[in-house]
């Protein structure tokens, strides 16, 4: 039985980039469940949660994101929209026009080999017995391609790595807004972006075409640049969006390259920013159940990776959002694995009612371990001990907020008032071996009551760490704690969408793990307040100054907006001053 349907919409090009690797993680658990080794553990995260499910003619499964995408005219890179949705369909032609027709054509931009390599797999297995050296030089063409993706100029565009087919009402390209001719770098440019009745209605429709086929639709999880022109498009959409959709939860992922802005952003760059930053603040955690920003730390431990980076940091973001969404995403009856079932799971509304503590203030704080370190032995002792007694826990347990990094700008890690959280803990281990849900359970609820922090709390243990796909950075070291499984081996299986994905029998050629175990924790906190407070006061100094009116101005916001955003401000930043509001 399905644990009820979710639909994803993702806005903006680095919300894409991130959206990217989440269904190449998705795609990855696919080809795992079909593992006799693997299959039961991966399929304890149930597909059809965020997939349509479809037969090939001889009866192959087909998944297809249950996805809606928007981003500007002009940026697939060398991808097409056909290509994308495993069409062979043409551009429309335009039959209202009967004079003279002038074609301009750029240059056409190349694809890369990674995707050439994927399109050369045949979608079903071939008739007849294949050799294990075709398997062999399949997955090495394809592994060589992948690791091109991470040299320099490897990747342009999100569709350079995407390995999952769209379905054909999945893409929407902003139609008069190209990349690199129109400016849609602030918050307000994309003010009118859905301006016309038939751009409403298109979006809308999208979204019903998936809405109406869900038996039990959980929610929305929304993916936005929320401060580029896609954070207003996001507000609008959403706005519309109630009217059918007023009882189902959005959670808002507002993914971001990086944590803060540049020293060496010129003036106007850094007042857009500040402006963007508060705007977007008080319009999408309007409109949406919980709002989190999230952005990689610049330092991790046991992480190689450049900030800046966009091929980088959408990655991690990914992560972080796909190990903190596994709580709605788990079968509501899962198969018994050698490392038991996952516990914790809960639906989509019930995380939503959980972190939306106050009816003011939504900002939810993302903070992660990426990987999680080894649970000690120590700490197996004295999980297994009375916990209430057992004081040789450490407070820098791995799964402690001594040990987690803050990914929600102005949120610090060291934050200790709390008034709910969602801890999820994927794929733990202990000596480099996985270790048993139940087992790990034990050990996190230790160090959680080891903190001393009373908050309402839910916590999700889940066996299955997180899979490594082939086209995913080479930011993770293939040894010591990031390791959970060792170096990935590979035969080739053909996974959900015939992509071919990864099993049990050659070297993988590459830096990364197979897996990782990974902490996530989203929390509703009162530093929140501070958050606002801090845009608010930001605000009002740019709306003060000239340049900063004529920006919101050249946006087209009105005095009544200023307003209406001033009070959004205010509201979220005094949230918390008595107890009756949350």
């Amino acid at each position: 039985m399905v644990a009820g349907e979710v639909i994803t919409i993702q806005a903006g090009s680095f919300a894409n980039f991130t959206g990217a690797h989440y269904w190449n993680f998705q795609d990855e658990l696919l080809g795992l469940s079909e593992s006799q080794e693997t299959g039961h553990t991966a399929a304890q995260v149930d597909p059809n949660v965020l997939f349509t499910q479809t037969e090939t003619r001889q009866g192959q499964p087909i998944y297809t994101p249950r996805l809606v995408l928007f981003d500007l005219s002009g940026s697939l890179g060398g991808a097409s929209q056909s290509s994308l949705e495993g069409s062979s369909r043409g551009a429309p032609a335009v039959t209202t026009w009967t004079g003279p027709v002038a074609v301009h054509r750029a240059d056409p931009v190349p694809r890369s080999r990674f995707v050439q390599q994927l399109e050369l797999e045949p979608e079903e297995e071939p008739p007849g017995p294949s050799t294990s050296q075709d398997t062999s030089n399949a997955y090495h063409a394809i592994a060589e391609a992948a690791r091109e993706l991470d040299s320099e100029g490897g990747v342009q565009s999100w569709t350079d790595f995407l390995k999952v087919r769209l379905h054909p009402r999945s893409l929407a390209l902003l139609p008069g807004v190209w990349q690199g001719a129109a400016d849609f770098s602030g918050f307000g440019h994309g003010r009118g972006a859905l301006g016309s009745d038939e751009a409403r209605e298109n979006a809308l429709d999208r979204i019903r075409c998936f809405a109406e086929e869900c038996d039990s639709l959980q929610g929305f999880q929304y993916f936005s640049d929320d401060l580029s022109g896609f954070g207003h498009f996001s507000y609008e959409l959403l706005q519309m969006m109630q009217d059918d959709y007023a009882r189902s939860p959005v959670l808002l992922f507002a993914p971001r390259p990086s944590l803060d802005e540049t020293p060496t952003q010129q003036a106007s760059a850094s007042r857009q920013r500040r402006l963007s930053e508060a705007v977007s603040m008080a319009r999408l955690s309007e409109v949406s159940s919980v709002y989190v920003p999230l952005a990689p730390p610049v330092s991790l431990p046991c992480v190689r990776w450049q900030p800046g980076n966009v091929f980088h940091a959408s990655a991690l973001c990914a992560t972080v959002v796909d190990t903190a969404t596994l709580p709605y995403r788990l079968a509501r009856t899962p198969p018994h694995g050698p490392l038991g079932v996952p516990i914790g799971a809960c639906d989509l509304h019930s995380l939503a009612e959980l972190l939306a503590t106050s009816r003011q203030n939504n900002l939810t704080a993302a903070f992660a371990e990426v990987p999680c370190p080894d649970v000690p032995e120590a700490h197996a002792a004295a999980a297994a001990a009375d916990a209430r007694t057992g004081d040789t826990l450490s407070s820098a347990s791995p799964f402690t907020m001594q040990r987690a990094f803050s990914w929600t700008p102005g949120i610090p890690a060291d934050v200790e008032e709390r008034l709910a959280e969602s801890v999820v803990l994927r794929g733990a281990q202990r000596g480099g071996r996985p270790l048993r849900a139940d087992e790990a359970a034990q050990a996190l609820d230790a160090a959680l009551l080891q903190e001393g922090v009373r908050c309402v709390r839910h916590r999700c243990v889940v066996p299955q760490a997180l899979p490594i796909p082939l086209p995913f950075p080479h930011i993770f070291p293939d040894s010591g704690s990031g390791s959970s499984h060792g170096s990935r081996a590979n035969g080739i299986t053909n996974g959900g969408n015939g992509v071919r994905s990864a099993s049990s029998h050659q070297q993988r050629p590459m830096d990364n793990p197979a897996s990782l175990p990974v902490l996530s924790r989203l929390c509703a906190s009162p530093a929140a307040a501070d958050v606002a407070k801090t845009k608010l006061e930001r605000f009002e100094g740019l709306v003060s100054s000239g340049a900063g009116r004529a920006t919101l101005q050249g946006w087209g916001y009105t005095e009544d907006d200023i307003a209406e955003i001033r009070e959004r401000l205010e509201s979220m930043a005094s949230a918390f001053d008595h107890e009756e509001d949350f």
